[in-house]
């Protein structure tokens, strides 16, 4: 919309109730009456905003003040006109330069306090804008407060008419009230009738109550006799893992007694093999495979000796697998031999040969200063050491 004075502009924004700010404000009585120009106005505002000398004199240029063309001298001169006082109304910093022709100079920077530069504005004689901004603000002051005032009256009336409507909605209300207090009356009443029922229903449930404690004292002589069946459960379980344990370790003595009479047997042996040098495979298969013996490497990371060696007829040697592959072990085909004339001996070989290579323990084993493809390498060629059979 369109207006031609400031009295119609308020009385717009009174009617219509729309609340302005005092920027916003001062723009359009600018664009009614004085007509100047102001677009300097937001930036001026940012501008002065802070209660400190904060302003660089620059801003006296840009705001066409004064020229700057003889360095800082302007500037000084037009603070000592206006008596300003240092550190009230400014500051002053030395900053060093270099020159071109060589060596620095010091050049004197002034920071204004906003106070001082709204004064410098208003009293320059290049730009009487600022002058004029300042009497339009005056007015605008006093304009705006009318409107205000009158706005406010229009808040106050228009609330005066919704307390009267109030008024009377309450009115009704209370009316409403008396009808509900009979009716909670009643209420109260049927109320009171359920309590009693109520009470009678809490005595029953006290009853159920008591019933219940004991249902649960008996629950709990029960609870401790399955504790003490649990306990004894406990006990026998772990004396059936000590026996099993025992008997485990007794399996253990018994392959190293094999063992031992596996290298006993060897020596007895040995006349027989040097007979048999020609053949590639000195020990005769038998018609059941189950009775030959093999040489078996199985491995479990999670061990600290990781790999563990099975040797024995083979129907022995299936069981262990199967023992150890529920322990999470898995056969290492690459290390294994099958048909081996002597498993027990070739054990005790392998432990001999390469006790600086590996750390055993029964059967079990850790590699120290092979990896695993070397280990393979030193099983076959302790392996086949017995071609090399001197007569």
């Amino acid at each position: 919309m369109t207006f031609t004075t400031i009295e119609e502009y308020n009385s717009y924004l009174v009617e219509n109730q729309v609340n302005v700010n005092i920027i916003d404000y001062v723009k359009e009585v600018n664009k009614l009456e004085f007509k100047i120009d102001i677009s300097f106005i937001d930036e001026f505002i940012e501008l002065v905003s802070k209660n400190e000398c904060c302003i660089h004199h620059n801003m006296l240029e840009t705001y066409e003040v004064l020229k700057l063309d003889k360095g800082t001298t302007r500037v000084k001169e037009l603070l000592e006109q206006n008596n300003f006082k240092e550190k009230k109304d400014y500051q002053v910093s030395n900053v060093r330069e270099l020159r071109p022709q060589g060596g620095s100079s010091v050049k004197n920077e002034y920071f204004l306090h906003p106070r001082a530069f709204k004064i410098c504005l208003m009293r320059s004689k290049n730009k009487k804008e600022y002058a004029y901004y300042y009497i339009l603000l005056e007015e605008c002051i006093k304009y705006f407060n009318d409107y205000q005032i009158e706005l406010n009256k229009k808040y106050i009336i228009k609330l005066k008419s919704k307390i009267i409507k109030k008024d009377a909605q309450l009115i009704i209300k209370d009316d409403k009230i008396d009808e509900l207090i009979k009716k909670t009356d009643e209420l109260l009443k049927n109320n009171k009738k359920i309590l009693k029922n109520n009470e009678e229903l809490i005595e029953q449930n006290n009853k159920t109550h008591k019933m219940n404690e004991d249902l649960l004292k008996s629950n709990k002589s029960m609870e401790k006799s399955l504790i003490k069946a649990n306990h004894k459960l406990d006990e026998t379980l772990e004396k059936l893992d000590e026996v099993h344990e025992e008997l485990e370790n007794t399996h253990e003595e018994l392959e190293d007694t094999n063992e031992k009479l596996d290298i006993t047997d060897k020596n007895l042996k040995i006349v027989a093999k040097k007979l048999d040098i020609a053949v590639e495979d000195r020990v005769v298969k038998t018609k059941s495979k189950l009775k030959n013996e093999s040489f078996i490497v199985m491995y479990n990371a999670n061990e600290e000796y990781k790999y563990k060696v099975i040797r024995g007829k083979k129907e022995y040697v299936d069981i262990r697998i199967n023992k150890l592959e529920i322990k999470n072990y898995i056969q290492k085909d690459e290390l294994s031999l099958n048909n081996v004339p002597n498993a027990s001996t070739l054990w005790c070989l392998i432990k001999e040969e390469l006790k600086n290579d590996i750390d055993s323990c029964h059967n079990k084993l850790k590699l120290i200063n092979i990896d695993e493809l070397q280990f393979k390498i030193k099983i076959n060629e302790i392996y086949n050491k017995r071609k090399n059979v001197i007569i």
